[in-house]
């Protein structure tokens, strides 16, 4: 099964050459709507926030948050025996102050990017916004070859819903990081209805640290690539409005032997539709 990705031509020379798939922080899409679902807030409880101020990880963002030089030991003794309560119900009083920390931009966004592709190389559309208005690049990827046949080992690959509501983002403190994941996935894969004829499908991925030394995924010049693999890569299609020095740098890259098994393609315009055609 196949998905195609829509390139400014000088962008589909860097990822031809460097076999690496620049990927997106979804803090940054166009739509100020997308990743930024209704957040509910009901489920935090004094009880819930009780619990988790007073488990590591919350006694261990507090101290950082303090900022104090007294040892860790001694502050979590300390707040334990006689700030714990207090700091929950100020804390609650003061929720407000908390909401953009609690925001699903603020929490969750930072710990994953996105690669975004269609299931359509034809879309007018999207040959005009995404691909130099049609002198530009579609790479056609194989979802069956590596890297994006092991991506549901380390995040998701979903298809896009297209719908009028809003997706709701309930708020805990302590989800594990593959609830995090699922959740984060709900929200990812809504948008609204008229940004439909994308026909989009997601590649959902952590980042950080840790995912870097897996090789699957490279930080340079601070974003974050997906390394792909020849064999992942079946088509590259040119646009109608193409220049012929353009073609040429194409062909010469993918005259490379590892290559070879890359169709080249070009689209046309219909003689009688409002329609792309692939030859």
């Amino acid at each position: 099964m196949s998905f195609y990705r829509y390139f400014k031509f000088e962008d589909s020379l860097k990822t031809l050459s460097s076999l690496c798939l620049r990927m997106s922080d979804p803090r940054h899409f166009n739509d100020p709507f997308e990743f930024n679902p209704v957040i509910d807030l009901s489920d935090i409880t004094y009880d819930k926030a009780t619990v988790y101020f007073g488990s590591e990880k919350g006694l261990e963002g507090i101290y950082r948050e303090k900022g104090t030089k007294e040892p860790y030991t001694q502050f979590k003794e300390n707040f334990l025996k006689t700030e714990l309560k207090g700091f929950v119900n100020k804390w609650l009083d003061n929720r407000h102050v908390h909401e953009e920390k609690m925001s699903f931009q603020s929490a969750l966004c930072p710990r994953f990017n996105v690669v975004c592709g269609s299931f359509t190389p034809l879309s007018i559309l999207m040959w005009s916004h995404y691909a130099e208005k049609h002198s530009g690049v579609v790479i056609e990827f194989n979802q069956n070859e590596s890297p994006f046949s092991r991506i549901q080992r380390i995040g998701r690959l979903i298809n896009v819903n297209y719908e009028d509501k809003r997706p709701l983002y309930k708020f805990g403190f302590d989800h594990s990081e593959l609830e995090l994941l699922e959740k984060f996935n709900q929200v990812a894969r809504t948008k609204y209805t008229c940004w439909g004829y994308e026909k989009e499908v997601r590649a959902v991925l952590p980042v950080g640290d840790d995912i870097v030394k897996t090789r699957v995924i490279k930080k340079l010049d601070d974003h974050y690539y997906l390394s792909i693999t020849p064999r992942s890569i079946s088509s590259v299609i040119m646009g109608s409005r193409i220049e012929n020095t353009s073609y040429e740098a194409l062909r010469g890259i993918l005259n490379q032997e590892f290559f070879k098994h890359i169709q080249l393609k070009k689209c046309f315009l219909s003689k009688s539709k409002f329609e792309l055609e692939i030859e």
